[in-house]
């Protein structure tokens, strides 16, 4: 699929090491590694359904470039991920409460 096919240009890429820590699997070491968008998934999806507007969010998602580029994406472990989506649903959740009150 396509988001197999970015997370493995991630990986590779990112020679199947955590860019956070520098784990990797190694001989008698398993490390779960995940790749993570820099730029939020939700972010580029909203953008997606913006640029195109008359598709289903499914097939805005499949054609909106960004989303796949790996230039966007970063190996990291299972333990670094979860820092960032910590971060992120902080971020999130500061901007849906700005957009609660009608503030920018």
């Amino acid at each position: 699929s396509k988001s197999d096919a970015w997370r493995l240009g991630v990986f590779t890429r990112d020679s199947f090491t955590c860019q956070g820590c520098g784990s990797k699997n190694e001989t008698g070491i398993k490390v779960y590694l995940e790749a993570h968008h820099r730029v939020p998934f939700c972010k580029l999806l909203r953008h997606a359904k913006q640029y195109l507007p008359l598709l289903s969010l499914y097939d805005a998602a499949m054609s909106y470039v960004p989303l796949w580029d790996i230039g966007n994406g970063v190996t990291l472990c299972r333990k670094c991920h979860n820092k960032t989506r910590k971060h992120t649903l902080k971020i999130i959740h500061d901007l849906q409460s700005k957009n609660d009150y009608g503030q920018k």
